[in-house]
């Protein structure tokens, strides 16, 4: 009734100009169905963290909490050398035993320098990983490098698990390098 000439052309030539879009649904119905979507995605979100949190329903995984003690590692043998002297110390910061059957540690070219076998590190243990050969214990595990692995001016370590999802890793420098001397225990 009120429109001017032309108006009726315009809403069909631009359904957004006009109060209803296209299918009679207006574009602050569309904005307001999209909020209310966002809405509830939030409210189910905070419900399945508070009944994991409260323990009445599943939580997703979390990753194991193994750590790698730089202070405790040992980049720099004394003397030569020997990839064997060399090693890494891994300590379990979990409640958790942790199977590390097929992780990987890997120096700071993204290099694999061993591949763990069936192992499974204990709460509270250590465990030290030599890029050497030797002969595996409970306490020091060995891979099969001829030569140094760790760079002495400094270089990274990372540890990933056998889906190669990265679990920890550190950098170390000139200072570090010499700090353990034996004391992954």
């Amino acid at each position: 009734m009120g429109d001017s000439p032309g108006a009726e052309q315009r809403r069909q030539s631009d359904p957004e100009a006009s109060a209803e879009g296209r299918n009679g649904i207006s574009l602050n119905a569309k904005i307001g169905l999209a909020g209310l979507a966002l809405a509830v995605a939030a409210i189910l979100v905070t419900l399945a963290i508070a009944q994991c949190w409260l323990g009445l329903g599943s939580c997703p995984p979390s990753l194991p909490d193994i750590r790698i003690d730089a202070a405790s590692s040992l980049f720099n043998a004394v003397g030569y050398d020997d990839p064997a002297d060399e090693y890494v110390c891994l300590a379990n910061a979990s409640d958790e035993r942790v199977d590390m059957t097929g992780w990987q540690l890997r120096e700071g070219n993204g290099n694999l320098v061993n591949t763990l076998p069936s192992f499974a590190l204990l709460p509270g243990a250590r465990v030290r990983i030599h890029p050497g050969e030797g002969r595996d214990t409970r306490s020091d595990l060995y891979g099969t490098s001829g030569g140094p692995v760790w760079t002495n001016s400094g270089d990274s370590v990372t540890l990933v698990d056998a889906e190669g999802t990265e679990i920890a890793a550190i950098s170390y420098g000139e200072q570090e390098k010499e700090l353990a001397r034996g004391r992954c225990e």
